[in-house]
């Protein structure tokens, strides 16, 4: 009886490390520092080098540490993707861009923001970042007033400026409301 029990026992804390072990796994960081190209395909599965949307891939992104290759993500052409995204914070440089661009034949993809309510929300935020590039990725609020950027490039303090940031080939379509500017792509100075 004492075997059984200790044997009933055994088994379950077995298990509950391997479950403990592909839980960390799906977690894992999948995006290398040295550089690599990745997809955002929201008809994929969120693991490998696929993201199912861009809050996956910046969260990723900004976790990996010093980017010292060039990093690629190739956005699946017309796919939308309904989200409020993070900022990124972590910088390319000369010699190891990020780039998310278009990927495929058809309609650029489209970042749909939801906004919160507040003065400074925004599809795509560069913060204090460097060496990013966007080429092909539409911005649309869908006439949503709670959206105020497109494109928020920002210091993320008086030492940390964002520099060296590309935004081409997209279209950026924000509702209006007189209390509350839009700006398509805002860089204070």
């Amino acid at each position: 009886m004492e075997n059984q029990k200790l044997q009933n026992f055994l088994t379950k804390v077995v298990m509950l490390l391997m479950l403990s072990i592909a839980g960390n796994a799906a977690f894992a960081q999948r995006i290398s520092a040295s550089g690599g190209t990745y997809t955002i395909d929201s008809t994929g599965t969120n693991t490998g080098s696929n993201f199912i949307n861009f809050t996956s891939a910046i969260t990723d992104l900004n976790s990996v540490g010093t980017i010292t290759g060039n990093i690629v993500f190739n956005v699946v052409a017309g796919q939308t993707f309904t989200e409020n995204t993070p900022a990124i914070t972590n910088s390319g440089s000369a010699t190891a861009t990020v780039v998310f661009q278009k990927s495929g034949v058809g309609n650029n993809p489209v970042i749909y923001p939801i906004g919160s309510g507040g003065s400074t929300d925004f599809g795509i935020s560069i913060k204090g970042a460097d060496y990013i590039t966007f080429n092909g990725i539409d911005i649309d609020s869908k006439g949503n007033t709670a959206v105020e950027f497109g494109y928020l490039i920002v210091n993320s303090s008086s030492t940390n400026g964002a520099w060296f940031n590309t935004i081409t080939n997209c279209t950026i379509l924000l509702g209006s409301i007189r209390l509350r500017p839009k700006r398509c792509v805002h860089v204070p100075v």
